[in-house]
């Protein structure tokens, strides 16, 4: 086991996400609120890394991230569905 050095802050949460973790720390013989909430942080981080990490191989294995044009042409794209999508709608209430 590593030990880390470690550091004292004030977090502001929620008096629900509070009252929910205290339950799962008393679940959880043991365990203190602080070393609970630090497991979940490491684990919230390493998720993000691992999804970063998924997210650079991705796109590298497509061509890299969505230039500004791509993002133009995509987005004229959508607005367009957007649009008969409204319309559509507009002629269901007329029809009505």
């Amino acid at each position: 086991m590593t030990l880390m050095t470690m550091a004292k802050i004030a977090v502001t949460l929620p008096k629900e996400v509070l009252a929910r973790t205290r339950l799962a720390v008393k679940r959880r013989q043991g365990m203190s609120l602080s070393a609970y909430v630090a497991k979940a942080l490491d684990e919230m981080n390493r998720a993000e890394e691992e999804f970063d990490a998924y997210l650079d191989e991705a796109l590298e294995q497509t061509g890299g991230p969505v230039t500004e044009e791509q993002k133009q042409r995509i987005d004229a794209i959508l607005d367009g569905f957007e649009r008969r999508r409204a319309e559509r709608a507009k002629k269901r209430e007329s029809a009505k």
